[in-house]
């Protein structure tokens, strides 16, 4: 029976090489401190003072020291770098992500990015400035994109100054006096993009109503099955 205390990961120097499927993936040096359950993906192949070993078991023994390997866990923190919002208190944390996964990257309304009067979301960064690459290039991680997990992350909001706003409305003719009402907002950003939101509603034919578009309101006065009489911010 193994009684003897298990070495934390940070205390270990073996590089591991795990077999996930058909493709392998190598477990850095150095881990996070907090605890963590016994690894669950075997066998492992490990290299310890220049020797090979393979682990089929949650531990083995080295020169007559008893090791317990456990899974490398990294966490994800989201920061809404000058978002507000509601539970912008405690940026959320994304945590116990296993070494060598992919994580999802959540958009500001899941992290609790909140919004930035004014400015429009970007995206993720590893920088607050926007500075960060992604491999050597520097740019933003986008909302759902899968990122590989190698190490903790903080992911800093991305803003853009939004320095004008267009509306636009169009519609469409349906069955008897439904139509369908399409608004499109355009923000022109600091960083030479725009940016485009949409939205479509079920009307009735000559209707004339305010819509809410993301953090928008829009009048809009239709005329007949084709018709934009007006369209204009509220």
């Amino acid at each position: 029976m193994n009684t003897t205390k298990p070495l934390k990961k940070e205390m270990l120097t073996l590089i591991a090489i795990c077999l996930l499927a058909s493709s392998a993936f190598v477990m850095p040096t150095s881990a996070t401190e907090q605890e963590a359950e016994p690894i669950s993906i075997m066998p492992i192949f490990i290299n310890a003072d220049g020797a090979d070993y393979i682990v089929t078991s949650d531990w083995m023994s080295i020169e007559g020291v008893d090791i317990t390997l456990y899974d490398v866990l990294y966490t994800v923190i989201y920061d809404a770098n000058g978002g507000s919002g509601s539970g912008l208190e405690v940026p959320l944390t994304e945590s116990n992500l296993l070494y060598g996964s992919y994580h999802m990257v959540l958009s500001a309304e899941a992290a609790n990015a909140g919004t930035k009067e004014g400015y429009a979301f970007m995206g993720w960064n590893t920088k607050a400035d926007g500075s960060g690459l992604i491999g050597d290039v520097a740019r933003n991680f986008i909302p759902d994109q899968d990122t590989f997990i190698a190490d903790d992350i903080i992911l800093y909001a991305q803003w853009s100054k939004i320095l004008s706003v267009t509306p636009t409305a169009y519609v469409t003719q349906l069955n008897g006096n439904k139509n369908d009402l399409a608004i499109s907002i355009t923000e022109e950003l600091d960083n030479g993009t725009t940016n485009t939101i949409q939205q479509a509603f079920d009307i009735n034919k000559n209707a004339a109503d305010t819509y809410t578009i993301g953090s928008y309101s829009v009048y809009v006065d239709t005329k007949g099955n084709t018709q934009i009489r007006a369209c204009y911010l509220v």
